[in-house]
């Protein structure tokens, strides 16, 4: 699966943002600290997975509230995704818990054919694996070493 673009109405600091990402290239978001690039990869796992709307255990509030936009505005995301050879919208409206899935180049709504966590339907991986596989944090990337045999093609 490739993500194309995404376009942000409203999630959390981020408003009226939109992304597109090349074809034929890695992303690496540098931004500085408090820029939003953790918010940025909580709205592509939202767009992709949903977001719970009830508290995980040890939780003091559901995520659906941490990613409310700061200003009140609209709560909502568009993204453009490549999957198995076919292109989709995937268009989120946060606020009312609503979900649509169309076929990028015929513009049908297909959401009957879809989980609302689209990772198990496009990947077959649930939120929890998504996660672990999909994104390395800042955090993580002191654990990685460089290595000798490893060279771009």
């Amino acid at each position: 699966m490739r993500i194309e673009s995404i376009d942000i109405q409203g999630f959390g600091c981020l408003r009226d943002m939109s992304i597109h990402f090349p074809p034929d290239r890695a992303v690496l978001v540098i931004e500085e600290n408090e820029a939003g690039k953790s918010t940025l990869a909580s709205a592509i796992v939202a767009g992709l997975c949903g977001i719970p709307t009830r508290r995980a255990q040890g939780e003091a509030i559901k995520l659906l509230d941490v990613h409310k936009p700061w200003d009140g505005g609209p709560y909502g995301l568009q993204m453009v995704v490549n999957a198995a050879g076919r292109r989709y919208i995937i268009e989120r409206d946060f606020s009312r818990s609503a979900f649509a899935v169309r076929g990028a180049d015929t513009n049908r709504d297909i959401s009957a054919e879809f989980d609302r966590d689209l990772c198990v339907s496009l990947l077959g991986l649930p939120r929890e694996d998504f996660l672990r596989v999909a994104f390395v944090s800042g955090k993580e990337v002191q654990r990685f070493s460089s290595s000798a045999s490893r060279r771009a093609p």
